[in-house]
């Protein structure tokens, strides 16, 4: 199994991270999967659209599942050329969404119910 990751700062203080698991399944060809996720900023450098107690003292950083990019039957020296392919694609179709303030608030509302942002 191969394991990448990447990291990239949002303007809003978020981090989105990709971390690869790659594993050989059958001669020479490989699935790689990539998940995504969104890490939020810690105590201190939250937008003040946010409530405390999301953001508070003593909180770690919380992290979102965003989605999984997959491709199987890769050949092993395709592996860098496809993972970046997948990478840049993701990025093209959804930066610009995750990048507004509105995604992490939106987020937020999702994941923490019965809590008004």
């Amino acid at each position: 199994m191969r394991e990448w990751s990447e990291t990239i700062a949002l303007p809003h203080g978020a981090q989105l991270v990709f971390r690869e698991k790659t594993w050989r399944y059958f001669g020479d060809y490989n699935k790689i999967v990539i998940s995504v996720q969104i890490l939020l900023p810690a105590a201190g450098s939250q937008s003040q659209d946010f409530p405390g107690e999301l953001f508070g003292p003593g909180r770690d950083m919380r992290v979102y599942d965003v989605t999984t990019l997959e491709q199987m039957a890769v050949a092993s020296d395709k592996l860098v050329e496809v993972r970046r392919a997948l990478v840049e694609n993701f990025l093209e179709t959804s930066l610009k969404y995750l990048m507004t303030e509105s995604f992490i608030k939106k987020l937020l509302l999702k994941k923490t119910p019965n809590k008004s942002i």
